[in-house]
């Protein structure tokens, strides 16, 4: 497990990080923003929604994604837990648990 080794701290806590393979999220403790990384071969038109507990979604943002990085503001939202779900048309390439601290 010494190669899956991550640190969660921080302003923001992201429960389970797990990487795909052409993708990584992370959190900037210091401007309070979650942080896609992409390495997608083809561009890809990906939608990033954050819902509260209660299925309210707080942020949406749609992006084209190749090579590059994309941003969501945390800074306006309250402490405690979130969904964050990053999907592909219909098709959802990740969804995790993101604890706001």
């Amino acid at each position: 497990w010494i190669d899956n080794l991550s640190f969660i701290y921080g302003t923001v806590g992201i429960e389970g990080i797990t990487f795909g393979n052409d993708y990584r999220i992370y959190a900037d403790a210091d401007s309070r923003q979650l942080i896609i990384e992409s390495s997608f071969e083809k561009t890809k038109s990906i939608e990033l929604s954050l819902f509260n507990m209660n299925g309210q979604c707080m942020i949406r943002k749609k992006a084209v994604m190749g090579m590059g990085k994309e941003f969501l503001d945390t800074n306006k939202l309250s402490k405690g837990a979130y969904i964050l779900r990053m999907s592909e048309g219909n098709k959802i390439i990740d969804s995790r648990k993101i604890t706001l601290l």
